[in-house]
């Protein structure tokens, strides 16, 4: 698959990307109800090696009804945003239940995109590829909080009294995810941020779900607080180490001027000077007792050598 030209998915623009989710919810049950449209074209796009597999072969199926809706129906005028989710789509659809890949899913999208079809001469050859695990799950996060948004948001006029558990499901995705932002400057991060203002925003404008709007406050005062530390590329620790360094030094500069420039440092000085005449007195004074002690044990010593009785011999 020759990736050179192809056209990334936009975080920024996700919102409208997810808007044209509703031309998939036509596209689905019309598969369904005539499973034999664009058989034969995904028959021969995998020829024997995944036809027997039902699920890459509705997949297909339903790629090409969506695209045959989308034209149709002039929805492809925001091309960048109509592929783009029928990408993201596909990639949900053909994953494991898990949302993992294997190497199924890789050959899956070799095959489909270098096929002479619908899919590698059409409108969207460029949008349809394999999209990594973490770029997928980002995405994924993201289209489930914003979903659980837009019910949200429904919720409050069809029933206000209970909208507030759809706030708390937007809020438990923003919990579980916040975590894994060190700091915002990733298009995850920074497009998680953004859907979390737009909740939080809404809340305090129609003054409602304080419980919610209290667990999201709590969250970004718990260990996530990480996170805006991070912001500026420092973690705890150091921001720990540079406060402590910078008090000690602070403490030293504030003590030198006092001693230096204040009536404190003078009356220090005049102590410490009285401390060290004190001292030597007391060092003289014992050097003196020492003396004495030392020139009492020469002179007893001396008397001692005089009084030793000496024993002469007889011959």
């Amino acid at each position: 698959m020759d990736l050179s030209g192809r056209n990334e998915i936009d975080y920024e623009n996700l919102d409208k990307l997810f808007q044209k989710r509703y031309a998939m919810s036509v596209a689905e049950p019309a598969v369904i109800s005539n499973p034999e449209k664009f058989k034969s074209s995904c028959d021969m796009i995998f020829q024997d090696q995944y036809k027997s597999n039902t699920t890459f072969n509705e997949a297909c199926r339903t790629l090409l009804t969506y695209l045959s809706i989308a034209q149709s129906t002039g929805f492809l005028t925001d091309k960048n945003n109509s592929c783009g989710y029928a990408n993201y789509w596909l990639n949900n659809k053909v994953r494991n239940e898990n949302g993992t890949s294997d190497m199924h899913t890789t050959n899956f999208f070799t095959i489909l995109t270098s096929s002479s079809n619908e899919i590698s001469n059409g409108i969207c050859n460029n949008h349809i590829y394999f999209l990594t695990d973490i770029v997928f799950t980002e995405i994924k996060t993201l289209y489930e909080f914003y979903d659980q948004f837009n019910k949200f948001k429904v919720a409050i006029t069809t029933d206000y009294n209970g909208s507030c558990k759809e706030a708390q499901k937007c809020a438990t995705i923003y919990k579980d995810n916040v975590s894994y932002c060190h700091n915002y400057k990733t298009k995850f991060c920074s497009q998680l941020l953004k859907y979390r203002n737009e909740l939080m925003n809404l809340l305090q404008e129609k003054k409602m779900c304080a419980d919610q709007q209290g667990f999201i406050s709590q969250i970004d005062k718990s260990p996530a607080d990480s996170s805006l530390q991070s912001v500026n590329g420092l973690s705890s620790p150091v921001i720990i180490s540079i406060t402590l360094i910078g008090t000690i030094f602070g403490v030293f500069l504030l003590s030198l001027f006092l001693y230096k420039f204040s009536p404190l440092g003078a009356w220090i000085t005049h102590l410490i000077g009285k401390i060290k005449k004190k001292g030597c007195f007391v060092d003289e004074v014992v050097d003196q007792s020492l003396f004495h002690h030392y020139e009492s044990d020469q002179k007893v010593s001396i008397y001692r050598d005089y009084n030793i009785p000496y024993n002469f011999a007889e011959y």
